[in-house]
């Protein structure tokens, strides 16, 4: 189920980096956790807060300088 929501985002919202996948799997399992259970009330919980969460892409091994 939470592999169903995870695909359903990163395929509405154009999500293809690793990294911001990672992050969109880790915060669904957080909202199941705080009792989010069943798919439509996990993805509209993901979208309401997936914008102020997610990392840009490619922060993990960026390097400046």
């Amino acid at each position: 189920m939470m592999a169903r929501v995870l695909d359903t985002f990163c395929g509405t919202y154009g999500v293809t980096d690793t990294i911001q996948r990672e992050d969109a799997a880790a915060l669904i399992l957080e909202l199941f956790n705080l009792g989010s259970r069943d798919e439509e009330a996990l993805l509209a919980e993901l979208e309401k807060t997936a914008t102020l969460t997610l990392r840009p892409k490619q922060t993990r091994f960026s390097h400046e300088g």
